[in-house]
């Protein structure tokens, strides 16, 4: 990271140089009256260059520089909540949690009435996310470890967002935890059906303290691009080996199987919700049969 791609970031996200006074970056926000955020990269030391909050609280300062790359997105996110609605007052970063080793800081907290409703965790685009994300899979990582000290909280959400065309590509992994239950982090992580849902918190058209799961249309699938391929490839084979299976022929078939139902699926009008999602809650054996309905529908 360096001075050139944070000013390309943040300008995409609004941010507007100050003309007498060079590198220094604000952004007010219509629905939050004198409130603004500025950005000062004056500095040739990025860890020296400033973000002022202005009213939003802060646990610490970590993320009130530029010594992490992390912080970008801390920024976006933020940039996002408050465009949709939420109040600067209602956004806490870095509240400190105790963990078993010391002291571990979440990166953005939105209380609602005062009292926390949804946590989420920054992560830079790609492998750490992808990382964190295996992390939340295997024991609940650290965002378990916050809810479990802080049990009113609604959403629990893995954030991540980057430059892609010349645009701001978010990606979000969230779940929801009233369907949550237990004393301990491992007892919560046991009780969670391993779901995340990764539309509708953030969309546009959402409203603050609304969040809603959006099922997807046909309209809103995107081309598949190489780097997705590759994932979704690295996805499969890590199931392959998690499960120790080495009937590959049998793995292929199965695969296969799952291509059929996806290109049947996308014969449908772009206003139809699709039948190849697993949307959170959802049983195994619900998805499942809608799968098998799929497959002998493209089968015939």
């Amino acid at each position: 990271m360096n001075h050139q791609e944070i000013k390309e970031f943040i300008e995409l996200i609004g941010f507007v140089e100050n003309q007498s006074s060079p590198n220094n970056y604000s952004k007010a926000y219509k629905s939050h009256s004198d409130f603004r955020i500025n950005i000062n990269l004056s500095n040739n030391d990025l860890t020296k260059c400033t973000i002022d909050w202005g009213i939003i609280k802060l646990g610490r300062t970590t993320t009130s520089n530029f010594s992490q790359s992390e912080n970008l997105v801390v920024i976006e996110c933020v940039d996002r909540l408050l465009n949709l609605g939420y109040t600067p007052n209602s956004i806490v970063l870095e509240k400190s949690y105790s963990i078993a080793h010391g002291v571990a800081y979440l990166d953005v907290l939105v209380l609602k009435n005062s009292e926390s409703y949804l946590m989420i965790e920054c992560k830079t685009y790609g492998k750490e996310y992808v990382k964190e994300k295996k992390s939340m899979l295997t024991d609940g990582a650290q965002l378990f470890g916050y809810f479990v000290q802080d049990r009113k909280v609604e959403f629990l959400c893995l954030y991540s967002s980057c430059i892609e065309s010349k645009k701001i590509k978010s990606l979000y992994s969230a779940i929801e935890t009233s369907r949550i239950s237990g004393f301990s982090k491992s007892e919560l992580f046991n009780s969670w059906d391993k779901v995340f849902f990764e539309t509708g918190m953030f969309d546009k058209d959402s409203a603050p303290y609304n969040i809603t799961e959006k099922k997807i249309f046909k309209k809103d699938l995107l081309d598949l691009t190489k780097n997705d391929g590759g994932k979704i490839f690295n996805e499969f084979a890590e199931i392959l080996r998690r499960h120790v299976i080495s009937d590959k022929p049998n793995a292929f078939n199965k695969i296969f199987n799952l291509f059929i139902c996806k290109v049947l699926d996308e014969e449908k009008d772009d206003s139809e919700i699709l039948d190849f999602q697993w949307a959170s809650g959802e049983s195994n054996e619900t998805v499942l049969n809608r799968l098998n309905d799929l497959y002998k529908r493209g089968m015939s």
